[in-house]
């Protein structure tokens, strides 16, 4: 009985060593190289300057920089996509969570909502959406696109962040909620 434990606690040990041999020293797309840090700001300035996102599939999708683990290859094409505010360079990435994150910034960059309705992941849509939507709202201060956002509470707290910003109680009144709308007409009138 003994004998069969730890044949089975060997088998699982080499499982696990196989696992992490193959994610994290394999040479296919999820792989660590050895490109410097050096090499990779270098990649990516260039890539940012000649605003050509192909400069960035010469870099590794993963990499490791003492104690942090980077992603050179879609950092490098968020900063061409967002320096170019170009969307579709939004779906090149290898990992995909950082696709809401790059439509985000464009969508600020634009102040055009349109462009979070694009977001879809894993995550509950909704939420990112709304984030999205919240941002380019209280960066383009106009409480027609907190009307978009999906979810009542994200709705009056993004038409109370435009209100005081821009210190208009009169955009209170398009608050729903009673509590919230009283605290945007307060935290005005005592400004």
């Amino acid at each position: 009985m003994k004998k069969a434990v730890v044949i089975l606690l060997i088998i699982i040990f080499l499982f696990v060593i196989g696992i992490k041999f193959y994610f994290f020293i394999s040479d296919d797309k999820g792989s660590i190289s050895n490109t410097s840090l050096s090499e990779v700001q270098e990649i990516t300035s260039r890539a940012r300057s000649e605003k050509d996102v192909t400069l960035c599939d010469s870099l590794p999708t993963r990499e490791k920089f003492e104690l942090d683990q980077v992603y050179p290859r879609d950092n490098c094409i968020f900063y061409v996509a967002v320096d170019t505010l170009n969307v579709d360079f939004c779906e090149l990435f290898t990992y995909k969570n950082r696709r809401s994150n790059c439509l985000t910034e464009i969508a600020i960059a634009k102040k055009d909502p349109d462009i979070c309705m694009n977001i879809i992941t894993n995550t509950p849509i909704e939420a990112e959406r709304d984030s999205c939507l919240r941002r380019v709202a209280s960066y383009a201060l106009d409480i027609q696109i907190c009307m978009w956002i999906s979810q009542d509470i994200s709705k009056a707290s993004c038409i109370e962040d435009i209100a005081f910003t821009q210190k208009d109680v009169s955009l209170c009144e398009y608050i729903n909620d009673s509590s919230i709308k009283q605290r945007c007409i307060q935290s005005i009138s005592n400004n």
